[in-house]
């Protein structure tokens, strides 16, 4: 005003001073917050020159901005609260996360799909050359989808005592029908051969216990003892029942 005043053109321009840079983006965020106003006038033989006095007043709000600022003394000066520095690595987090977000997902344009060719290494891809690329991201994702659902739903270790048990069965020689408790494969067995009617009973008495009762090592060396000594299928005969 004075300055027209004076009959000298002038004009007020608005925009913003200052800013901050993010160190995890390596970027300059601009908020409202560094928003200014300013002079600019007219000078024969010059053209328009800008009249501001805050960047003698305040030269740190032009180098580092208003947030930075806040974090030294210049900050208690104008009379700013000095926020949490953790807070405030978190909201650059933050800033940083949705920045890579807009530029990789929203924003994921030419310019990138061509970035992101090169860091596969093709520099002038063909239709080919993306198939098999594409196949070939398929596929290892699937590889790795298929790994992490192995991992997580594979089936539990076999219990040590029903793999004493399967020996024993084996060694035996008489399969165990579907759904046979131990206590009725050991009456079949020992219809069928009553001359290891005591070596069967043992060993299921140690198999019942071992698995439905108080795990523990002596347990299983018990069975395993009674597996062992119990007598193999070599030389005996089954007779039929009835």
């Amino acid at each position: 005003m004075l300055t027209r005043a004076a009959g000298i053109p002038s004009r007020v321009v608005i925009g913003y001073q200052g800013g901050e840079i993010n160190p995890m983006g390596s970027y300059m965020i601009v908020r409202q917050s560094d928003a200014h106003a300013w002079t600019e006038v007219w000078l024969e033989g010059s053209g328009w020159r800008r009249i501001d006095p805050t960047a003698a007043v305040a030269p740190e709000r032009i180098s580092d901005g208003m947030s930075s600022a806040r974090f030294a003394d210049v900050g208690i000066a104008w009379g700013l609260s000095t926020p949490s520095k953790l807070l405030h690595q978190l909201q650059l987090t933050w800033d940083a996360l949705n920045a890579k977000w807009n530029e990789w997902i929203l924003g994921y344009g030419p310019e990138n799909q061509e970035s992101f060719l090169q860091w596969l290494g093709m520099e002038d891809p063909d239709w080919r050359k993306m198939l098999l690329t594409l196949v070939g991201l398929v596929a290892a994702a699937l590889a790795v989808i298929s790994a992490l659902l192995l991992r997580r739903y594979r089936p539990p270790r076999k219990d040590p005592a029903a793999i004493l048990y399967a020996r024993f069965l084996q060694k035996a020689g008489l399969a165990a029908a579907t759904g046979e408790t131990p206590l009725s494969y050991a009456a079949r067995l020992a219809d069928a051969d009553p001359d290891i009617e005591r070596a069967a009973n043992r060993v299921t008495s140690c198999y019942l216990s071992a698995r439905y009762g108080e795990s523990n090592e002596t347990s299983l060396r018990r069975l395993r003892e009674a597996v062992g000594e119990f007598p193999g299928r070599a030389g005996r005969r089954f007779r039929r029942a009835g």
